[in-house]
């Protein structure tokens, strides 16, 4: 029952207003518009997604939904909210095949009020959504090939899929492949000798995809290591993970090390748990994002207070590999931002769902409760409103390294709106913008853009400005939304 109380949990809070909040990234409406092709456009296959390290596998799904259900930002959110789903129910099987059944059934709980996990899943993009399901199915593999003896190859097999479809979508999935693969050495546990024969075929399959990284990708220089640094951990692993290295002392300092190295990365995965601040200063200011922290502190204080187990021999692999998953993310992505530490921030959300689990149900109950009121209050009152009701003002965020801002969350899905109703199509559209112009592109396909037939659009068409960049103009027609539009004098 609990498991069900969860999910039901999981919908409703990743559900409501799906189609409206955030506003529409530019990455998401590229994808999306991309999905459309395929779903609409006759011999329309591709194997590129965005950039040369990706495959665009997630909107080929997504590309049928359009086809059975029509074209809606839901529908495009919804298919890709349905990974992240199967991809948790992926994570809490594995659980349970590791002796956790209880931290399984409350994992949907903390996932669910942890805001940043929430706010990243509302994006519709490979590493927030497909990457969960990969991720759980690579979790899911990893568990049976550590505590089920039989069908060693199904295991190896599920492990093989998610590194390859995870990798080659986009190619963060490297950090917890490597990851996974880097905790066994430090422990002193060698690799047998299927598992090296898998990798050394997984490094056989993905080398066409590292080849392309190195010769397409614009950064050359970095692209070449990527790609030679990928190649040499395939074959070190292959030829060395078959014996134990070092001694136990030097293997418990590489430990202590990695912790010690970890400590920043961590501190930006909980930071990054808490939300998306640039939106929080866009609706209100700082006093308003102080409050967030309630809804992590009182799970952080149980987590210290079992700190002691995940030292423990079961929870040691686990604990290396969070650390060695936030080293890799923070710096394969030198730009720190929320959503690239998604799957850091699922593992930090599993730790907390074990430390609740060793916890009875009176000081559930009260974690719980706590959490949901803080948690319904900050993203009602500071998310989900001021973005459907347009409110949101472009700002930007920096605090240490990180950096951010909130022009993502203007409500592209208000201006198209606003546009339709003056009678314009989207052919009539103008912006200096491409980002604001990809998400109009896609939402001129969704009924956001009602044309109104009795209104005759302004002749020239609508020229549209984020309003932070608009300079002196004429012929404004409308400040709304954290855009300008003026009317168009023709082509420029």
């Amino acid at each position: 029952m609990l498991v069900f109380f969860g999910i039901l949990i999981f919908w409703v809070v990743h559900g409501v207003a799906l189609g409206q909040a955030p506003g529409l990234h530019f990455d998401e409406a590229w994808a999306a518009n991309e999905a459309y092709r395929i779903a609409f456009e006759p011999g329309f296959w591709p194997l590129q997604g965005q950039s040369a390290y990706t495959v665009p596998w997630n909107l080929y799904p997504i590309a049928a939904a359009f086809k059975l259900f029509g074209t809606e930002v839901w529908i495009f959110r919804g298919v890709s909210l349905a990974y992240v789903f199967t991809g948790f129910i992926l994570i809490r099987k594995a659980l349970v095949i590791w002796g956790e059944k209880r931290a399984g059934d409350l994992f949907f709980f903390t996932s669910s009020f942890l805001l940043g996990l929430v706010l990243n899943h509302r994006f519709a993009v490979e590493i927030n959504t497909f990457h969960v399901f990969c991720f759980g199915l690579l979790l899911f593999g990893l568990s049976r090939l550590i505590n089920i003896s039989s069908n060693r190859k199904v295991s190896l097999f599920f492990v093989a899929l998610a590194v390859f479809f995870g990798v080659t979508s986009h190619v963060l999935f490297l950090t917890p492949s490597l990851a996974a693969a880097l905790v066994p050495l430090v422990l002193g546990i060698p690799l047998v000798r299927d598992t090296r024969v898998m990798l050394l075929a997984l490094g056989a399959v993905l080398s066409p995809f590292f080849l392309r990284i190195a010769f397409l990708v614009p950064e050359r220089d970095k692209a070449l290591i990527l790609a030679a640094g990928a190649g040499a951990c395939v074959l070190a692993l292959f030829f060395g993970a078959g014996r134990v290295w070092g001694t136990a002392k030097l293997r418990q300092w590489a430990m202590i090390t990695t912790g010690v190295i970890s400590i920043p990365f961590i501190f930006l995965t909980l930071i990054f748990l808490e939300g998306h601040w640039s939106v929080l200063f866009s609706v209100g200011g700082l006093q308003k994002s102080i409050l967030f922290g309630l809804t992590l502190l009182p799970g952080l204080v149980l987590f210290r207070l079992q700190r002691k187990a995940f030292w423990s021999e079961k929870f040691k692999p686990f604990t290396l590999f969070f650390f060695y998953l936030c080293i890799g993310v923070g710096i394969l992505m030198i730009k720190p931002t929320p959503r690239y530490f998604e799957l850091p921030e699922v593992v930090a959300a599993l730790a907390l769902s074990l430390a609740l689990a060793r916890y009875p149900r009176s000081v559930l109950s009260f974690y719980f409760v706590v959490v949901a009121v803080f948690f319904t209050l900050q993203f009602s009152e500071n998310y989900l409103q001021p973005i459907v009701q347009g409110k949101v003002r472009e700002s930007k965020f920096s605090f240490l390294f990180i950096k951010d801002d909130s022009r993502d969350h203007l409500s592209k899905q208000k201006l198209s709106e606003m546009i339709a109703a003056w009678g314009c199509r989207f052919e009539s559209v103008q912006s200096p913008d491409s980002r604001v112009m990809e998400a109009l592109k896609f939402l001129s396909h969704t009924s956001y853009w009602k044309t109104n037939s009795q209104v005759q659009c302004p002749s020239g068409g609508v020229r549209v400005y984020r309003t932070v960049d608009y300079a002196v103009g004429h012929s404004i027609l409308a400040k709304a939304y954290g855009f300008t539009i003026e009317k168009s004098e023709g082509p420029q």
